[in-house]
C-alpha cells in the first residue's frame, strides 16, 4: 500500500521543484546545531518511509565534526571545499502565503478562531476539485540554496558511492537498499509549513474542503502556529512541531531537496545511462530502488545471495532504472543479468 509520504512526493514531484518531503522536520535526536540548519548541501542520507530526510554524513565537513558527522564517515573520506560563490541563494523563493500543489486549489480566509488576533490573520479554508492532491502551504514563505558546481558533486559521488554503501550497511548496519542514498545539491527551506496528501479514490464528492487553524505565536521563526482541523479525508500535518517550534530557528524546515540519487550497477549494464537528471525524469526513476541490500551479509556485493529489501521506494533490478531507450527492463533480461553478475560493481548517479 502506498504510504502518505510516497503519495505526497509522487504528486508534488510534477511541479519540478525537487524531491518533496512530507516530513520537512529533521529528527529531534540530532544535535541542536544540526536541527537549527536542517538539511544542507553536501548531506548524504536517505528518504525515510514517512517522507523525511535522514542525513548520515556531509561531504563538506571534516570527518571529526561530531555535529554534522556524528556517526563517522566512510573509508577514504575526503572533505570537499567550496567557495561561498559556489552556492546560489534565493531569499523568499516562495513569498509568504505561497502554496504549491499538483492541481488547482482555492484558499480563502474564514472567521478567526478563539485566541487569534484578527489584526494579524484568520483561519484559512482550502478547497480542491481533485480526488488526488498534494498540497504544501508556506505561511512564512521559503528560501532556496543550490550548488552551482554540480559536476563536482557528480564526479565525487561516482568515485565514492561504493564506499558510502559499505559504510552505511556494514559499519552502521542500516540495511538500506541499492538506490536509497542521496547526495544533496540543493534545498528549499521554510520556517513553517502545512502539508496534505489526499486520495479519495472513486468514492466521495469531487469537492473537498479543509481548514487550517491559526494561533499567533511569539517566536521569531514563524508568524503563526498552524494546524489542520481533523477530517476523514487524506493525511495532513503542520510544523515545526515540539521543541523545534519553540526555538528561535528560521529556514530549517526542508520542503524540497535536490541532488543525486546514487546506486551500484552491475558491469553487464554498462550500456545504460550513467546519469539521469531529475528535471528530465519521471517519478518512477526518482523513486526507483534495487532489490538488494549492498554490502550486507546476504547481498551479492557482500558475497551472499540477493535479498529483497523493504522501504520507501518501488523495488526493481540492480541495474539502472531505465535502459538508454527509456524502456523498463523485462523480467527475462533482469534474470539473465543477475545470473551472469559477479562481485564487481559500477556506480551510477541519478540527479
Amino acid at each position: 500500500m502506498e504510504s502518505d509520504g510516497a503519495l505526497y512526493s509522487a504528486l508534488l514531484f510534477t511541479r519540478r521543484q525537487g524531491y518533496p518531503l512530507f516530513q520537512p522536520q529533521l529528527y529531534d535526536d540530532l544535535p541542536d546545531e544540526r536541527m537549527r540548519n536542517g538539511v544542507c548541501i553536501g548531506d548524504v542520507g536517505i528518504v525515510t518511509r514517512p517522507g523525511g530526510f535522514d542525513p548520515i554524513f556531509n561531504i563538506l565537513h571534516d570527518a571529526g565534526d561530531n555535529v554534522v558527522n556524528p556517526w563517522g564517515v566512510p573509508e577514504d573520506f575526503g572533505r570537499l571545499r567550496l567557495d561561498d560563490r559556489d552556492i546560489a541563494w534565493q531569499q523568499l523563493r516562495y513569498p509568504a502565503g505561497s502554496d504549491v500543489s499538483n492541481s488547482a486549489i482555492n484558499k480563502r480566509r474564514v472567521a478567526a478562531g478563539a485566541g487569534v488576533n484578527a489584526d494579524f490573520g484568520a483561519n484559512v479554508e482550502v478547497s480542491t476539485n481533485s480526488k488526488r492532491n498534494a498540497i504544501l502551504l508556506l505561511p512564512d514563505g521559503a528560501s532556496s540554496w543550490d550548488l552551482r558546481s554540480l559536476h563536482l558533486f557528480k564526479h565525487y559521488a561516482e568515485k565514492h558511492t561504493r564506499n558510502w554503501y559499505k559504510f552505511v550497511n556494514m559499519t552502521l548496519q542500516r540495511g538500506i537498499a541499492n538506490g536509497d542514498l542521496y547526495l544533496v545539491t540543493g534545498v528549499t527551506k521554510s520556517s513553517s509549513w502545512s502539508v496534505a496528501a489526499i486520495d479519495q479514490g472513486t468514492d466521495g464528492d469531487t469537492q473537498l474542503s479543509m481548514k487550517l487553524k491559526a494561533a499567533q505565536v511569539v517566536t521569531a521563526n514563524a508568524s503563526y502556529s498552524w494546524s489542520w482541523e481533523e477530517t476523514s479525508s487524506g493525511s495532513r500535518h503542520s510544523g515545526p512541531r515540539g521543541r523545534q517550534a519553540l526555538e528561535q530557528w528560521t529556514d530549517n524546515q526542508t520542503v524540497f531537496l535536490r541532488g543525486y540519487k546514487t546506486y551500484l550497477r552491475l558491469p553487464q549494464m554498462a550500456r545504460f545511462p550513467r546519469a539521469i537528471s531529475v528535471a528530465d525524469s519521471d517519478w518512477s526513476n526518482v523513486h526507483w530502488r534495487g532489490v538488494t541490500t549492498p554490502y550486507s551479509s546476504s547481498s551479492r556485493w557482500g558475497g551472499g545471495n540477493d535479498t529483497t529489501s523493504s522501504g520507501t521506494g518501488a523495488s526493481g533490478s540492480d541495474t539502472s532504472p531505465q535502459s538508454s531507450s527509456g524502456q523498463q527492463l523485462s523480467s527475462e533480461t533482469l534474470s539473465a543479468v543477475l545470473e551472469e553478475a559477479d562481485s564487481n560493481d559500477y556506480v551510477d548517479v541519478v540527479s
